[in-house]
């Protein structure tokens, strides 16, 4: 390669990485004599090419469970779910097409996934050409399965369906509580709850889901937030004061098996068929306390994935409002509403299989201060199948300490869920 050095082993060693440049042509002369004296050399010459590396990285959101092959060889690459960022190293071009689409160069960056069709597979192909152009195009391809994604866009179910026998997924998350945006504080609304759970399902079998709304924020100087569909409660007016009403809660995210089409924000969770067929619960996250200056109110409590939601923060006056749990909180699912008061009024409760209750009014030094609302409590039906699949994440640790959540967009573990309720599926196993 370099200059002629004796072999004495069966195999020699190329020079050490990086002193030959991939894709360019390397001459190895290898000289073989017979051990009689007279004998002719007889020189071999080999030309070989240091091979182009590639790199398929999914990004960090999760849930489109893809793999990839290369010739005769898989690669599973984990969880991507919105996009595959190609690298090389050694030098090459890229192109790429997803399902019949035609080739793409691609310079640099992530490859976007987005807008492609639920659980239906989807072929991505990626072609890596050495920059010489003088070694065949090497072709990855991976597949994706997009999972069903829902959320609340109108007070109404969902029906998911079945597609074929298998194993799915559910990932559910409750909605956010309102929050009381006054001119002094901002005094936020809890965060909804997260539950991740698996059932084997047959064809055709059929599903009700209900994506809370988010919770409603003061809607005026006077005016407490508005209830929210999936239980969250209504925060109550302050008929005396600026900026005093408390916010509403955050509605359940859930799913059943009975269907009911009431736009009403507290008649489907409470509706005792539609319980009777609960399957999952995420509840929704307590509204955002009044306040009486310069004494502040308390935000609101966590949603859970389990029995057990999260209490208020506690208010300067030393009270909170209570999350649900199984012997606490509305037995309905609807979040406990504030009434309306010529003084500051309290955050209501977040809706779930049992509902938050609403936050505490109480006096500090001539003061009236008003805790949020607490957090909607959460539910597996076990006896139906379903199996816990990340209890790590799916509700709270200890008496009202919660571990973070995922989000549906990905990123980094978040204290809870915001913003409205949501809905992932997708199918784990045939």
């Amino acid at each position: 390669i370099v200059s002629y050095t004796k072999l004495t082993a069966a195999a020699f060693t190329a020079p050490a990485s990086g002193s030959i440049s991939a894709g360019t042509p390397v001459v190895v002369n290898l000289q073989v004599r017979p051990q009689e004296a007279g004998a002719e050399w007889t020189t071999y010459t080999l030309v070989v090419r240091k091979g182009v590396t590639i790199t398929l990285t999914p990004d960090a959101q999760s849930e489109f469970y893809p793999a990839f092959t290369q010739a005769t060889t898989a690669y599973v690459m984990g969880k991507a779910a919105a996009s595959i960022t190609p690298s090389v190293t050694g030098g090459a071009n890229i192109h790429f097409k997803i399902d019949s689409n035609s080739w793409t160069a691609h310079t640099s960056g992530a490859i976007s996934l987005s807008g492609l069709a639920a659980n239906q597979a989807h072929t991505v192909q990626i072609a890596v050409t050495p920059n010489d152009g003088t070694q065949p195009v090497t072709t990855y391809t991976i597949t994706v399965v997009k999972p069903y994604e829902y959320t609340y866009t109108s007070s109404a179910p969902y029906t998911w369906t079945a597609p074929a026998a298998g194993t799915y997924q559910f990932e559910l998350w409750g909605a956010e509580g309102g929050s009381n945006l006054c001119a002094r504080w901002n005094i936020i609304g809890g965060k909804g709850g997260y539950i991740k759970a698996q059932k084997h399902f047959n064809a055709s079998d059929v599903m009700y889901l209900y994506a809370g709304q988010q919770g409603n924020n003061t809607a005026g100087l006077r005016v407490g937030g508005a209830a929210a569909y999936g239980g969250g409660g209504k925060g109550g007016n302050c008929t005396g004061h600026d900026d005093r009403s408390g916010a509403g809660g955050g509605g359940a995210t859930f799913v059943s098996t009975a269907q009911n089409t009431s736009t009403a924000y507290d008649a489907v969770i409470s509706n005792s068929t539609v319980r009777a067929g609960f399957q999952l619960v995420a509840g929704g996250g307590g509204g955002g306390g009044g306040y009486a200056p310069p004494d502040r109110g308390s935000n609101g409590g966590r949603g859970s994935g389990t029995d057990t939601g999260g209490d208020s923060l506690t208010n300067e006056g030393g009270n909170k409002g209570a999350g649900a749990s199984p012997t606490t909180g509305n037995a309905n699912g609807v979040g406990g509403s504030s009434p309306n008061s010529a003084d500051t009024t309290p955050g209501a409760g977040g809706g779930g299989n049992r509902g938050g209750v609403v936050g505490v009014q109480n006096s500090n030094q001539g003061h009236v201060i008003a805790s949020g609302g607490g957090g909607g409590s959460g539910y597996i039906n076990t006896t139906a199948g379903w199996t816990l699949t990340d209890t790590d994440r799916t509700g709270n640790v200890g008496t009202g300490a919660f571990k973070n959540i995922p989000e549906p967009g990905g990123g980094a573990l978040v204290a809870g869920h915001s913003g409205a309720g949501f809905i992932r599926i997708i199918c784990i196993g045939q």
